[in-house]
């Protein structure tokens, strides 16, 4: 049995926003406090603010603080458009697009936005985005399983939305 936690806090910031109101955020690590625990062994803890050795389980965590690793592209909807991975910056970066199926999903699994509709929405309002992702049933087998979020718009005071959000198991 092993048991991990993790407690992070990032920023966004926002790189561009074109004519056509897509954005392109980078999410940038500030601060990581991480343990885990394998078997009955001892806790393995790494707090990026004040370990100065770091566990070699968590080797590797503190070159990512304060430094992007990828780049995000958005509609203004908050449909992810893009995925630019900046890990091999100057060695051809990794880019993915929603231009087939199979990245479609795998972005779909990656959006930390909110969807809204493509038209105005009204309080009480309901609206629905699908996307699946992979399950590792065993070393060889994956399983595709299909999710769908459920969003509702709650209140809007002070220019501030409220929106739920419930994530169903569809398969």
């Amino acid at each position: 049995t092993t048991t991990n936690e993790s407690n992070t806090k990032m920023h966004y910031r926002v790189v561009s926003v074109d004519s056509l109101k897509n954005a392109v955020l980078e999410p940038v690590l500030d601060h990581v406090k991480m343990s885990a625990i394998f078997g009955e062994g001892d806790p393995i803890t790494y707090d990026s603010k004040n370990n100065e050795d770091i566990p070699v389980q968590f080797s590797g965590v503190d070159n990512t603080i304060g430094k992007p690793l990828s780049r995000f592209k958005f509609n203004q909807q908050g449909k992810l458009l893009e995925i630019l991975d900046l890990r091999n910056a100057g060695k051809g970066d990794t880019i993915l697009t929603n231009t087939t199926s199979s990245s479609a999903e795998l972005m779909g699994n990656q959006n930390f936005l909110i969807v809204f509709p493509d038209h105005p929405i009204a309080v009480g309002e309901k609206w629905n985005e699908k996307y699946e992702s992979d399950l590792k049933v065993s070393e060889s087998l994956n399983q595709r399983i299909q999710y769908i979020r459920k969003y509702q718009l709650e209140s809007v005071e002070n220019n501030q939305a409220v929106v739920s959000l419930k994530t169903v198991l569809i398969s």
